[in-house]
């Protein structure tokens, strides 16, 4: 269980901080970007509320997994 809320709380930080510095380079990239970039961050942020919902009522393997999903699918598109 411990494995796992690490897991939830490391890629949902890493999302935290990856919509933080989008927030702070937003003004010079193209507008295409932007658009691309705010739609995954989104999707990211509510898979994290999500896991972090799943968190605390003791579900922490499933917020592990939207964590994981957040991050891995979402900010880093698959790679």
């Amino acid at each position: 269980v411990s494995e796992a809320r690490a897991v939830y709380q490391l890629n949902c930080d890493k999302v935290e901080n990856a919509t933080k510095d989008f927030d702070h380079f937003q003004y010079v990239v193209s507008d295409e970007q932007n658009i691309i970039w705010k739609g995954r961050s989104e999707t990211a942020q509510k898979l994290c509320e999500r896991a972090r919902n799943n968190r605390n009522s003791g579900d922490v393997s499933t917020a592990a997994r939207l964590a994981v999903q957040a991050w891995g699918q979402h900010i880093m598109n698959g790679t």
